[in-house]
């Protein structure tokens, strides 16, 4: 099992993995996504999910705020101050702030949420493993956050299977789009690229 991010590491988007393979499609789609509140990638285990997103935000100038999710943020104290040092964007600093009480938290995100408005420039937020939260108080907060988000934020929500959250109103609105595991499938020529990488030295004219 891998060890869990530090505090900072959950602020940073991963890195390259050896061998990964570009995906403009699917870079593309999620630009095109870019004009509504709320982008949900969500598929199985193992269908390169955080790697597409991780790929398409290395990409975008300004680099999105990047919040990995974890077990410890089914608080919804400790979700609070992760979306607050993932909103303000200075991971050196955030790591040492204080932690929101019961109290605060939901002031916390309504303060967040009005200085993200203010601001002139559009921000997008990736919130990645989001099934840490499944069955959590801390879902209703991420529920809030989805409900009253600012015309200038974007939130891009990554997720293995089923989403932990009520979006139902949000799809009939028109307000999200979704990229599921079809989408997530390698196609012929990615796959042809993969096995390439992996230092295939034939690879099936099906798939060149």
């Amino acid at each position: 099992m891998a060890p869990a991010p530090t505090y900072t590491q959950k602020l940073v988007i991963p890195g390259a993995r050896r061998g990964e393979v570009a995906r403009p499609r699917l870079s593309q789609q999620l630009d095109a996504a870019t004009d509504v509140p709320l982008i949900v990638v969500h598929g199985p285990t193992g269908s390169g999910k955080t790697t597409a997103v991780a790929a398409w935000a290395r990409g975008r100038e300004p680099s999105p705020a990047w919040v990995t999710l974890d077990r410890g943020d089914r608080d919804p104290r400790r979700l609070a101050t992760t979306l607050r040092a993932g909103l303000d964007r200075e991971p050196g600093a955030a790591a040492t702030r204080r932690p929101a009480t019961p109290d605060e938290a939901e002031d916390l995100l309504v303060q967040l949420l009005a200085a993200v408005g203010g601001s002139p420039t559009d921000l997008t937020l990736v919130l990645d493993d989001v099934a840490e939260l499944r069955d959590s108080a801390a879902s209703g907060l991420l529920l809030s956050l989805l409900r009253y988000v600012p015309d200038n934020l974007h939130i891009v929500i990554v997720a293995g299977g089923r989403v932990p959250l009520s979006i139902g109103r949000l799809r009939l609105a028109g307000r999200l789009v979704e990229v599921d595991g079809e989408d997530l499938e390698l196609r012929p020529e990615e796959t042809a690229a993969l096995l390439r990488g992996d230092g295939a030295a034939d690879v099936p004219p099906v798939l060149a």
